[in-house]
C-alpha cells in the first residue's frame, strides 16, 4: 500500500509540476507589464508634479489679483463715498439756501399781510365809527322827536306823524 500511496502522490507531484510549468513565462509577462506600469507611474508622477507646480503658480497670481481686486473696490468705493458726501452736501446747501430764500419770502409775505390786514382793520374801523357816528345821529334826532311829540300830548295836542 504504501507504494501505491507513493505512486499517487508522485502522480499528483508531476500533474502540480507540469501546471506550475508556465508560471516563469507568466511571472517574466507580469513583471514586464510591471516595467510598464513603473515607466507609466514616473511619467504619472512627472506631470503631478508639474501640476502641482502650475496649482501653486495659480494660487499665488489669485492671491496677487485677488489682493488688487480688493485694493480697486476699497479704491472705487472711497471715492464713491467722496462722491455721495460732496453730493450729499451740495444738496443740503441748496436746501438750506432754498429755506433761507423761502424764509425771507414768507416773512415778506407776512409782512405785506400784515400791512394789509391792519389797512382792512383801520377801513373798518373807520366805517365802524362812521356806523356809530350815523346811528347817534339817528338816536338824537328820535330823542328830540320823542321829546317834541312828549311836549305836545303834554299840551294837549295830537302829534303828527
Amino acid at each position: 500500500m504504501n507504494g501505491k500511496i507513493m505512486d499517487e502522490r508522485v502522480t499528483n507531484l508531476e500533474k502540480l509540476a507540469e501546471s506550475l510549468a508556465p508560471v516563469p513565462a507568466r511571472m517574466e509577462a507580469v513583471e514586464g507589464r510591471l516595467g510598464d506600469v513603473d515607466k507609466r507611474l514616473g511619467t504619472v508622477e512627472t506631470r503631478l508634479g508639474i501640476v502641482e507646480s502650475q496649482i501653486v503658480q495659480l494660487r499665488t497670481e489669485m492671491r496677487g489679483e485677488f489682493s488688487a481686486v480688493r485694493g480697486e473696490m476699497a479704491d472705487g468705493l472711497a471715492g464713491v463715498r467722496g462722491e455721495l458726501a460732496d453730493g450729499f452736501a451740495a444738496v443740503r446747501a441748496e436746501m438750506a439756501d432754498g429755506f433761507a430764500t423761502g424764509r425771507v419770502e414768507l416773512a415778506q409775505g407776512l409782512s405785506g399781510l400784515r400791512e394789509e390786514f391792519r389797512a382792512d382793520i383801520a377801513a373798518q374801523g373807520r366805517e365802524l365809527a362812521g356806523q356809530i357816528l350815523a346811528g347817534q345821529r339817528e338816536t338824537r334826532v328820535l330823542h328830540e322827536e320823542v321829546i317834541r311829540r312828549l311836549g305836545l300830548i303834554g299840551e294837549g295836542r295830537r302829534p303828527e306823524g
